[in-house]
């Protein structure tokens, strides 16, 4: 340990803890309106790049849409793309028909999948604003960014459903 401060093993735990706050205060809501999404769901929105993603993974690689953000349409293509191979190595889809009717039967996996995707981004967020403020203001502004952003109840929100905000909070912050 360094005389007068704190070691980077301390740091590095209390990050971990930032971390899994992070994810924790995200995913109590992950599942929220599941699976009957669109029939009283507030935001009529989510289902938008949800549809586009599995139109894509037909091989038409264009979404259908010229709203809203295409980056975040393609990562859920490529999040259900992987999903879809891990399926067929553990036997749980038969093939492309039986993974595309498990959407109509039951669209909880495609909505977890996606809202954790902007979870991910959300909490990438959270992070690379603690390093920039760190960077530019030094270690307890950052801390304190960090923490800010973690609990700022509309990041908290964005990053809770499967829509392309979070992913645009991340890429604004890194920009």
């Amino acid at each position: 340990m360094r005389k007068g401060g704190v070691g980077p093993g301390r740091v590095a735990m209390a990050w971990v803890v930032v971390i899994a706050v992070c994810v924790g205060i995200r995913c109590l809501q992950l599942g929220s309106g599941l699976p009957s999404v669109n029939r009283f769901s507030w935001d009529t929105d989510e289902g938008t790049p949800i549809n586009c993603a599995l139109i894509m993974g037909t091989g038409q690689w264009h979404p259908g849409t010229f709203g809203g953000a295409h980056l975040y349409m393609y990562l859920l293509t490529v999040v259900y793309g992987v999903a879809f191979v891990a399926g067929r190595l553990t036997g749980a889809v038969k093939g492309a028909v039986d993974f595309a009717l498990s959407y109509w039967t039951d669209p909880t996996l495609f909505y977890l999948l996606g809202r954790g995707l902007s979870m991910v981004a959300g909490v990438a967020t959270v992070a690379l604003t603690y390093r920039m403020a760190k960077r530019h203001y030094g270690e307890a502004a950052g801390r304190m960014a960090g923490w800010l952003m973690l609990a700022l109840p509309v990041h908290v929100a964005m990053s809770q459903h499967s829509e392309s905000d979070a992913l645009a909070a991340l890429l604004t912050t890194l920009s």
